[in-house]
């Protein structure tokens, strides 16, 4: 089974909030986290709408609002070219985070289809995705992961359960990661010890004749001068003989 996590339940169970706070917390321990949430927008203390927020880069922009222009979803109309600046960008630059979080796979957000098919990929992918999903949607892709129903279990259950499972995971990557770094270190080390090919060149050449012509010279000299040393020592001996 693919290691995603879906959390699915009504929007009183605050998939929202839980997904920020999973986001914050694995950003403290120093996972890199990317993707959108979707917060209510509040008037008075009434939703009026929601907008979508980039994870990394902070930049909002409008998912749905009440009689606004765009496709229908209950009282809400959808903003679906807002909707895509923000949430697609992180999405198709997921290969770059370790998380990627999505926020949510609902029935606004497949108003887009660039969302779907951008998902689709994703899916199938080496990606891990912690995803809020909407009912609607859990058996189609429940195949991809493992899903937490928030009016089941309690937040702090599906919190700590996701993030034992995060350590999990991402340990075992990082470990694979390290291994294949270990065994290039190696094998440089071994090529850096073979010998280089010496080129031959003209000067080469001639730094081998001066210096044979050097030993020769050397070997001559040194030749005289044991000749020398075995006159001086034979007329020595001559003299004392009394030849």
């Amino acid at each position: 089974m693919p290691n995603n996590f879906f959390i699915t339940g009504t929007s009183e169970t605050e998939k929202t909030t839980l997904l920020r706070d999973l986001a914050k917390e694995l950003l403290r321990r120093g996972v890199k986290v990317g993707g959108f949430i979707s917060p209510d927008e509040l008037e008075h203390g009434t939703r009026e709408g929601y907008y979508v927020q980039d994870i990394e880069s902070r930049k909002t922009g409008t998912l749905a609002t009440v009689g606004g222009n765009g496709a229908k979803v209950g009282k809400y109309n959808v903003d679906v070219k807002s909707f895509e600046s923000i949430a697609l960008k992180s999405m198709k630059n997921a290969t770059k985070y370790e998380v990627l979080i999505i926020d949510e796979i609902g029935n606004m957000e497949m108003k887009s289809i660039a969302f779907q098919d951008t998902l689709a990929d994703l899916m199938v992918s080496r990606v891990l995705i912690i995803a809020a999903i909407s009912e609607s949607y859990v058996n189609t892709y429940e195949i991809f992961g493992r899903v937490y129903n928030l009016e089941e279990t309690d937040r702090g259950e599906v919190f700590s359960s996701i993030l034992r499972n995060m350590d999990k995971i991402l340990g075992t990557r990082k470990v694979a990661v390290k291994k294949v770094d270990i065994k290039k270190i190696e094998l440089s080390k071994v090529t850096s010890q073979k010998a280089k090919p010496i080129k031959v060149t003209k000067s080469n050449v001639q730094t081998k004749k001066k210096t044979k012509q050097t030993t020769s010279r050397q070997q001559a000299k040194l030749l005289q001068n044991k000749k020398k040393e075995s006159k001086g020592f034979l007329g020595k001996l001559r003299n004392a003989l009394g030849f």
